[in-house]
């Protein structure tokens, strides 16, 4: 997975990691309204990317990131 990527789950304008769902015991691939995905800057800040509405969406969009990234 490309470590600069950063997938927040999203519910009622909230955004929530992995970590976070993981913590409260929820289910990170389901479930959620949409998913944003953001690229870390070097710097720290976030870049939105994407928006997706399923997280098969979302493990395409990964797929795609990983595919780029080991051709370049």
């Amino acid at each position: 997975m490309n470590k600069n990527i950063v997938i927040l789950a999203v519910e009622d304008g909230i955004e929530f990691s992995r970590n976070y769902a993981r913590r409260m015991r929820l289910p990170f691939q389901e479930g959620w309204s949409a998913w944003k995905a953001y690229r870390k800057e070097k710097n720290g800040n976030l870049t939105y990317l994407s928006r997706f509405n399923s997280y098969d969406e979302v493990e395409q969009f990964l797929q795609g990131c990983n595919t780029s990234s080991s051709a370049a």
